[in-house]
């Protein structure tokens, strides 16, 4: 289990090994960005499993958690507010409703960007199941369809 917080941490817990008798458990910090920390998504590409990070201080970032260093880091243009993954899609979005998508066979180069069609701010991406598209929700409460590539529109 691997969670953000508002200082820019990024915690781990191996529930595995964790003792749940023990009260207060903590996780261990295994990542770090210069501010808050808003998306926290477990990504596999190349055959290996990686934890990739979205936070205000504008930056995705993928760790191999054998280190406190990534592995890779892309520049978004706004603070990160929701991330979700889907096979080799990452789609992350942003503030001033900008959208991302990160085809993970390249994860260090943004495949495409778009700003959301929705006229308020974005809360939430979700990644469709077969990873064509994916749905975004806005703080007005209103959602929309969006897919990766025009073919898949029709």
């Amino acid at each position: 289990m691997a969670a953000g917080d508002c200082g820019g941490a990024v915690y781990m817990l191996d529930c595995r090994t964790a003792n749940p008798s023990t009260p207060n458990v903590t996780g261990t910090q295994v990542a770090k960005h210069d501010d808050g920390v808003k998306g926290v998504r477990w990504i596999q590409f190349n055959n290996a499993d990686y934890l990739a990070t979205g936070g205000w201080d504008r930056k995705v970032r993928f760790w191999d958690l054998s280190s406190q260093t990534p592995v890779g880091e892309i520049a978004v243009q706004e603070r990160v507010y929701s991330m979700d993954v889907k096979d080799n899609l990452l789609v992350v979005a942003t503030a001033e409703r900008m959208i991302h998508m990160i085809a993970l066979t390249d994860p260090t180069k943004i495949y495409k960007t778009i700003t959301s069609p929705l006229k308020w701010q974005t809360r939430v991406v979700s990644c469709f199941t077969d990873a064509s598209g994916f749905a975004v929700g806005s703080i007005e409460g209103r959602c929309a369809i969006q897919y990766v590539e025009e073919k898949d529109t029709s």
